[in-house]
């Protein structure tokens, strides 16, 4: 069985994971700005009933709880992916220490994220969505500096993962250059070598 391609694959599902939720999370607040511009009749009617402001904070929170229930799962769904990556490197290829060392900081990171960072971002986050743009200064700002701390160890992860991708990818290659060298070789009944 061909576990280098199955651990690259691990790794490209990972960054894509990765990548797919940045998008998600960034989408997700993006709509809410295109749903206010131009929104359907019954949409019309309520934001005519409430202030544009609060329909604007609500949809903010209905966002805002999306984004962390996609992102606890995602977290949950990486420590599956580490746990396969780390299976599949340990049995399955001769993998060196280096390897392993990465695949084990990417779990790392991601417990990191998920018991430090993400219930720091939620109790800030809950505090600041609600609140209307001029207060709780002190408190946002705590929230960004989680949401670039969580953001950084994103782009860790992904390059991390790319880089272990690479790795994989390049020792599969360099291996084949050795076994075709191998193969070149030809022994002759009389024990006589001859290189092509």
């Amino acid at each position: 069985m061909h576990h280098r391609r199955l651990a690259t694959l691990l790794l490209g599902a990972w960054i894509a994971g990765s990548l797919f939720m940045a998008a998600v999370a960034t989408g997700n607040f993006r709509t809410i700005d295109q749903v206010l511009a131009s929104p359907t009749p019954a949409m019309a009617e309520t934001v005519e009933v409430l202030p544009a402001e609060k329909v604007k904070m609500l949809l903010r929170l209905l966002a805002a709880e999306q984004n962390r229930r996609h992102f606890e799962h995602w977290e949950w769904a990486q420590f599956g992916l580490g746990l396969a990556l780390a299976l599949t490197l340990l049995f399955g290829t001769h993998s060196g220490r280096i390897t392993l060392a990465v695949c084990g900081l990417l779990v790392v990171l991601v417990a990191v994220q998920r018991w430090l960072l993400t219930p720091e971002l939620v109790a800030s986050g809950k505090a600041v969505e609600l609140a209307y743009p001029n207060e709780l200064p002190a408190e946002k700002a705590r929230f960004g500096i989680y949401h670039r701390v969580y953001s950084g160890l994103e782009l860790a992860k992904i390059g991390l993962a790319a880089g272990l991708s690479g790795r994989l990818l390049l020792y599969r290659s360099r291996r084949r250059r050795h076994v075709r060298q191998e193969v070149d070789s030809v022994h002759h009944a009389d024990h006589s070598r001859v290189n092509r």
